[in-house]
């Protein structure tokens, strides 16, 4: 019909697994750091392993929590590791007085996007050249209320 649009994602079978590095960006992290975001990390208990990290970022006028980043080490996941991050940034957010928790992810990534759907997150978007390679990201997010 005219004037309206229509998005549809479908889940495509490649032939052959395809393995893909997440590409931490420098600038992305040291953002992280600043005083009103959160930069969680999973370490072992004697701290000489990293297991896996989260960067939170506060948008506080229109009340967001945005999850930029979850990456965890390949040896670790599946293990509850980013469910125990997820959940420590509902908690960052509502003591932040943020109303909504908003992930980020690139569409390849579907072990991230099941992730989001089975942490409660609901689909709410995508903006396509969204990622500096000029990826599509999808957004995912839940109310904290």
């Amino acid at each position: 019909e005219a004037g309206r649009h229509q998005v549809i994602f479908t889940r495509e079978r490649l032939p052959r697994a395809i393995d893909s590095e997440y590409a931490a960006s420098e600038k992305r992290l040291h953002a992280a750091l600043h005083p009103t975001h959160g930069f969680l990390v999973a370490a072992s208990r004697d701290h000489t392993e990293i297991y896996g990290y989260m960067t939170l970022h506060n948008d506080p006028i229109y009340s967001i929590a945005w999850v930029r980043d979850i990456v965890i080490s390949q040896p670790y996941r599946r293990s509850g590791i980013a469910t125990r991050l997820l959940h420590i940034a509902r908690q960052w957010a509502r003591e932040h007085h943020l109303s909504l928790l908003t992930a980020e992810v690139h569409t390849q990534n579907y072990p991230a996007i099941a992730f989001c759907q089975q942490s409660g997150l609901s689909f709410s978007g995508f903006n396509d050249h969204y990622f500096p390679n000029q990826d599509i990201a999808v957004f995912f997010s839940q109310s904290l209320r």
